[in-house]
């Protein structure tokens, strides 16, 4: 059976927009706010959008990705290569083998998870 155009579309998108959302909020996490004593309390953007996309579509956003957000930002930010990925895997991990408990919990649960993570 042939697809359409637009189900070959949807197709690569369901697959590449995690990917790039990842990569877009890692790189607006890291753009300069100059607002005093805000970089020490930032948000790591990038470890919420791999959170977010391992626990509801765990197939979207596998170790692969989370290594490259991961290494991408080690290099614009200058800190040693692959610790941040080593740190975004390490959350996909974890969030890949509890995926029972996230299974058909409500939102502020999940969050509360993150939070721990």
């Amino acid at each position: 059976m042939h697809q359409s155009l637009w189900q070959k579309f949807d197709q690569a998108a369901r697959q590449w927009v995690p990917f790039s959302l990842a990569m877009f909020l890692m790189l607006f996490g890291l753009t300069p706010t100059y607002l005093p004593g805000y970089a020490p309390v930032a948000p790591m953007l990038s470890l919420i959008a791999i959170y977010f996309w391992s626990v509801y579509r765990p197939k979207a956003m596998g170790y692969g990705s989370a290594f490259a957000v991961g290494l991408l930002e080690d290099l614009l930010i200058g800190t040693p290569l692959g610790s941040t990925s080593l740190m975004l895997m390490l959350c996909r991990w974890i969030v890949f083998h509890q995926q029972k408990f996230f299974n058909g919990r409500p939102f502020h649960v999940v969050w509360a998870a993150f939070a721990l993570v």
